[in-house]
């Protein structure tokens, strides 16, 4: 889009100009195409999706309609039911198709046009009918037979001779805004539906129309129906025109009187335009001859980069219609005019014609197997703008309803060599409308590819478009596929199977991490299996297999990296191996691990966990004393046996503050003592509070269902009782096994377990004491002791640090 403003033109000879005029030395088209998909739309229509790599601007992509006079389809100019406005892609194709009964296959935006009104700076025909002026704007031509060409600036006139006078009347401008004082504007229905749109006061004449019709070389009889000053617009009609006028009328106002016969004949001296079917106007004139033009003669306000439409003829009457994306940092910030016009030439071009661009800069595409067209730029804007005129193609092939032509839904995908996807075959019919696929459609390869099962693509290991040969022996539909072999990225990122992206990991050793790289080609998104990469790791932490399984190293408390590659593209991450030999293949290993995770348990050695050993209670209330993040007691001297000095002392404190224990008696807690397993129960139940576990109120579980429940002691009732009923204990073989010694193992499944419930609403379950819930660990022989009858049983593991604080 640009400003409505008259462009100087000139009819310059091509001499003078190559005399003038040299094509910059930075001109560099749009770079060099790492990526070209081409998806045949009809027999004789093309799209082609190209990635380029610029030296100097970087990724840019565009958008190609190559068009072919002579086949199924043809080249039309479309917009809406009026000159006036401006329309959004969408709508402009479903007038197409629904009012006018197009079938298109793919669209773009062509003319510039004022912003205010939508009316198109140059001219308009549309099925042969002159909808709009020429403005001596350059000027894309079609033709009946599907023929297109460039008009440089040409110019029509339309003559009005008044046979009863015999007076004549020239016109030059049809259909535009009124802005000219003294100057005659001709409007026909076209323009609006509502009024002729102009302000202030001024003069008309209404013709009547008696015969003929607007088209370039025809003739029109009409007669004069009304003449009157009027101040503002007036209404236009089907069946008239209006001449109108700013200001006093003139001249022209004078020669007209009610009942005048007049004769209309719109004139021009190109021969392009004489029986034309479509036109548009196009903006600045890029390519004379196959060479560039230059920058001097073309319009300053667009020589920047940015989003551009240009269309192109070769000498072999191909069109080309070439959008380019920009103003994106991702995706491309566009070109510069003037490599525009170098990468028409190096398309083939020996005459193109820039379009509007910027944000208007849009193409829609019907994929094959689609029912309707889709956009398939990226327009600046975010979405499609409303301009004013779009060049389409169109086929006037009637639907049979039989699969015909077969292409691909996945056409033009990126995989990465030795990777494999599934062909999805689609099918249209005569008309290239979506009809059902054979079910027996197969595709051969022309590459070095494969096609196992008709439909089991594994890509070779030669980079580019691999051409497909599609069939269905059923129908006899035939057509053709593509898809892009890469053999190296240019991004991979390391994920895990979950989708995860790996940046850092902790595992623990022996652990497994199942790895699913991904990868980009320009910013194409890659398919491609874990096998297709090649994988490699740093400081002998763990090994990956061919199908990207990464195992840690048995040896804890280490780190790494791990490198995955795919050509010159690779990813990293660091692993962290930090957790215990000794517990590699063990049951509690998931608990250990989360607790662990959290800070709460240590290791009895840099390397061993210890999970069998029995804890001691002063490291299960440590544990506890973690878990609630170590709130400062107001008193360490708790009992006469924990030092002030012992690492567990401040945690003995804060749970004797609590009211989680009570100690052993005598003033004491016997910390370096075993913890038996209903002491373990009590001390969980009774830190619920501290560990943000709320009860229901009316929670009053009774402890039944296991064959040694009255071997529980009374302190312990209710807190195994609770605890059961949660699930945190559920014993082994019908049995709690209550004084027997809690291992380190079990100590954090029961605290693992508990921790889960922070925050959340408890819900009851009844235990099921017949069914093992707890580990094969919690089996062993049952260890009698007493229990200190003013000591509130601790559930805790064997000793979960040695002297570590």
């Amino acid at each position: 889009m640009k400003t409505l403003k008259k462009r100087i033109a000139a009819a310059v000879g091509a001499a003078s100009i190559l005399a003038s005029l040299a094509v910059s030395a930075a001109a560099l088209g749009a770079g060099g195409a790492k990526y070209i998909h081409t998806t045949p739309l009809a027999s004789n229509l093309n799209y082609i999706n190209t990635v380029y790599w610029n030296g100097d601007y970087g990724r840019e992509e565009s958008y190609i309609l190559r068009y072919t006079p002579g086949g199924d389809a043809f080249p039309l100019i479309i917009k809406d039911d009026t000159v006036y406005g401006r329309v959004d892609l969408g709508a402009a194709l479903t007038y197409a198709e629904q009012t006018r009964g197009r079938n298109l296959l793919a669209a773009s935006n062509a003319d510039f046009f004022a912003a205010s009104t939508g009316i198109p700076l140059g001219m308009f025909i549309e099925d042969g009918i002159y909808k709009s002026s020429t403005e001596t704007e350059n000027a894309i031509v079609i033709r009946g037979d599907g023929t297109v060409s460039v008009s440089e600036s040409p110019r029509v006139t339309i003559n009005l001779q008044n046979e009863t006078t015999g007076t004549a009347t020239t016109i030059n401008h049809l259909n535009k805004n009124r802005y000219v004082s003294g100057v005659p504007y001709l409007f026909s229905s076209a323009f609006s539906t509502v009024s002729t749109r102009a302000s202030g006061a001024g003069w008309f004449v209404r013709f009547r129309i008696l015969e003929g019709s607007l088209a370039i070389g025809g003739t029109m009889r009409l007669e004069v129906s009304e003449a009157a000053e009027a101040d503002g617009a007036v209404p236009i009609g089907d069946e008239f025109l209006v001449l109108t006028g700013s200001g006093a009328g003139g001249a022209e106002y004078a020669s007209f009187a009610v009942g005048d016969a007049v004769t209309l004949t719109v004139n021009t001296s190109d021969a392009n335009l004489i029986g034309a079917k479509f036109a548009a106007g196009a903006g600045d004139l890029l390519v004379r001859g196959g060479a560039v033009t230059g920058e001097d003669l073309w319009d300053k306000d667009l020589l920047i980069r940015s989003p551009k439409t240009a269309l192109g003829v070769t000498a072999s009457g191909e069109v080309i219609v070439f959008v380019i994306d920009g103003r994106d940092a991702t995706y491309g910030n566009g070109i510069k005019l003037i490599d525009l016009a170098a990468e028409m030439k190096s398309l083939g071009c020996v005459t193109a014609v820039n379009l509007d661009g910027g944000g208007s800069s849009v193409m829609a595409v019907r994929i094959p197997g689609r029912s309707a067209a889709a956009v398939v730029n990226r327009p600046s804007d975010g979405e499609p703008r409303k301009v004013s005129t779009y060049i389409a193609f169109a086929t006037d092939n009637v639907s049979d309803g039989r699969p015909h032509n077969l292409t691909l839904s996945n056409d033009g995908e990126v995989v990465l060599a030795g990777s494999y996807t599934k062909l999805n075959y689609d099918a249209t019919d005569l008309a290239y409308r979506p009809v059902d696929a054979p079910v027996d459609a197969t595709a051969e390869t022309y590459g070095d590819g494969s096609v196992a099962d008709g439909y089991i693509y594994t890509a070779g290991t030669t980079p580019g478009a691999d051409r497909l040969s599609l069939r269905s022996e059923s129908t006899g539909a035939v057509g053709t596929g593509e898809i892009f072999v890469v053999t190296s990225p240019t991004s991979v990122t390391a994920q895990d199977d979950k989708g995860n992206v790996l940046t850092e990991v902790g595992l623990s050793p022996g652990q497994s991490l199942t790895l699913s790289p991904i990868a980009t080609f320009y910013r194409k998104t890659v398919t491609a299996q874990a096998h297709s990469f090649t994988y490699s790791v740093t400081e002998a932490i763990g090994t990956v297999t061919e199908d990207g399984i990464f195992t840690a190293s048995t040896r804890g408390n280490r780190s790494g990296e791990v490198i995955v590659t795919a050509g010159t593209a690779e990813a990293r991450f660091k692993v962290t191996i930090s957790g215990f030999e000794d517990t590699i293949d063990h049951w509690g290993l998931a608990f250990i691990n989360d607790l662990y995770g959290k800070g709460i348990v240590n290791g009895t050695t840099a390397v061993t966990y210890s999970p069998e050993n029995n804890i001691k209670r002063g490291d299960f209330v440590l544990m506890l004393y973690r878990a609630v993040e170590e709130p400062a007691p107001l008193e360490i001297n708790a009992f006469a046996d924990v030092s002030p000095d012992a690492y567990y002392a401040t945690a003995i404190a804060w749970a004797k503050e609590s009211g989680i224990t009570n100690g052993v008696g005598e003033g004491k807690f016997a910390p370096d003592e075993p913890l038996t397993r209903e002491q373990a129960f009590t001390f969980v139940y009774r830190a619920m509070n501290a560990l943000g576990i709320t009860l229901p109120e009316d929670f009053a579980p009774e402890l039944t269902g296991f064959a040694d429940s009255d071997e529980v002691a009374e302190y312990a009732a209710d807190a195994t009782a609770a605890l059961t009923a949660l699930q945190i204990v559920g014993g082994s073989d019908g049995k709690l096994m209550p004084r027997s010694p809690l291992t380190r193992a079990q100590m954090a499944k029961i605290l693992s377990v508990t921790l889960t419930f922070r925050g959340k609403e408890i819900e009851i379950i009844v235990p099921q004491p017949d069914v093992p819930t707890e580990t094969p660990a919690e089996t062993e022989t049952p260890v009698e002791t007493e229990s200190p009858e003013d000591e509130i049983p601790e559930d805790v593991t064997p000793p979960d640090v040695v002297a570590v604080g």
